[in-house]
């Protein structure tokens, strides 16, 4: 998983980027992979990862928060696999002691 995390995290870095060019490459990059197993749970773990710099890691959870809201009911096309769901639940309450208020943000208000 770390070849695909580490991937993962490239696109990220380009999709946080202010250059027009590397941000479209990214977001139709991100699209393709919005379906493919482990994508959100991948995201949580960059979203959670405070090594990273700030602007990935919002990026990470704004794409994250986006997923969740269109795949995770059993009936939507597509949608999160329930053991990566479970995985994603069980790790939720891990964001509530965030510190970095950049990060620590209402996504509602985002989208």
């Amino acid at each position: 998983m770390s070849g695909a995390r580490d991937q993962l995290l490239g696109v990220l870095y380009q999709a946080a980027s202010q250059e027009p060019e590397k941000l479209k490459n990214a977001q139709q990059q991100l699209k393709q992979w919005e379906t493919s197993p482990d994508f959100y749970s991948t995201l949580q773990d960059i979203f959670y990862d405070i090594s990273l710099p700030v602007n990935v890691r919002f990026v990470s959870g704004l794409y994250l928060k986006n997923g969740i809201d269109a795949y995770w009911r059993k009936t939507a096309k597509n949608s999160i696999r329930p053991e990566e769901r479970s995985q994603i639940r069980s790790r939720l309450l891990t964001s509530l002691n965030e510190e970095n208020k950049q990060v620590n943000v209402d996504f509602d208000n985002t989208a």
